[in-house]
Parts: C-alpha cells; sequence; structure tokens
C-alpha cells in the first residue's frame, strides 16, 4: 500500500509491524482522546494529510458525541480560532472539539534556537527547553484528563507519553487502514 504527499511523494506503508492495530480499536477503548493538529489533523500546507486525516475525522465525526476530543498542539492561542476554522471546511465543526490545548507562546521558537546550537556542534546535557518541549504535549494531556495521544512525531512525544501512562498512537496507522 502506498500514498502520495505533496511534500514528500510517494510513501510506501507495509503493514510489516507485527505490533500494528487498527488505530480505531485502539482508540475506542478511550473516551478522552487528545489530537496533533498539524501533520495530523491537517497537513503543514493546510489540506488534508492523504491517508490519514479522512480516516481520523470519520472517526470523530461519528464519536465526537460519546468522547471527549482535544486538539494538543504546538502553536499558540493565537492560532486556535484558524485551526477549528480551518477543521470545519473540512466537516469537522467546533463542536466536535472539547477545547485546543497550546503551548506557550515562545516554545516552538526556543526549541529551533536550541535546534540550531545542536546542528552547529553543541553537544551538552539537555536543555530545559528541550525537557518542556517534549514533554509538553504527554503533560497537557495528563492535566486535561486525555489518555492517548494520536500524533505523527512519535520521536517529539512517545516517550514521554509512555513515562506519563499515556497511550501513544501514530498518525501514520490510519494510512494503513
Amino acid at each position: 500500500m502506498s500514498i502520495t504527499d505533496p511534500h514528500m511523494g510517494k510513501i510506501i506503508l507495509p503493514r510489516t509491524n507485527p505490533n500494528w492495530s487498527d488505530p480505531r480499536v485502539r482508540l475506542d477503548k478511550h473516551t478522552r482522546i487528545g489530537l496533533d493538529y498539524d501533520g495530523t489533523l491537517v497537513g503543514g500546507d493546510g489540506q488534508l494529510v492523504p491517508g490519514i486525516s479522512k480516516h481520523l475525522h470519520d472517526y470523530v465525526a461519528t464519536n465526537y458525541r460519546h468522547k471527549e476530543f482535544w486538539i494538543v498542539t504546538f502553536r499558540n492561542e493565537m492560532d486556535s480560532a484558524y485551526c477549528l476554522h480551518r477543521l470545519g471546511r473540512y466537516g469537522l465543526p467546533p463542536e466536535c472539539f472539547k477545547g485546543i490545548h497550546w503551548t506557550r507562546p515562545r516554545l516552538v521558537a526556543d526549541m529551533d534556537e536550541i535546534n540550531l546550537l545542536r546542528t552547529s556542534g553543541y553537544t551538552g546535557p539537555k536543555h530545559p527547553v528541550e525537557i518542556e518541549f517534549y514533554e509538553y504535549k504527554a503533560k497537557a494531556c495528563k492535566e486535561l484528563g486525555l489518555t492517548v495521544l494520536v500524533d505523527d512525531l512519535p520521536d517529539c512525544v512517545e516517550d514521554a507519553c509512555i513515562e506519563h501512562g499515556i497511550e501513544f498512537i501514530h498518525a501514520w496507522d490510519f494510512a494503513r487502514l
């Protein structure tokens, strides 16, 4: 099976992972669900993510009356109305979501500065900004009482989810449906 991403071209998604299971079945076990925005609910260019968004949108639209969906994003508060508007264009009205949990305004910019240091050869211990960044979504889920997070960047969130008792579902699992 493959999908075509406008930025990455053709992506092959084999079902070779012996631990893969239908993400909808995994979500069925939860009533309070965290969803990443960019790369999961929509692509970075505002379009639907090929192979992912339709299945995830269908799941939210079918289940929002008896499940609580929160958007947990690295975006800031200023983007929240825009995010809901874009989702509405794809048939997910604001009432599908209990709310949006956004990061502090400078976290992503601060992390970009740390990444620049890292790519310039800095190999020191983890900076407090890195710790805050990598733990943000798991801590937000825990604070909101969410028990699962669907996200497209496991390198940024999966370890912290495990540490905080939040089940992690890779957004690309929806592309395998």
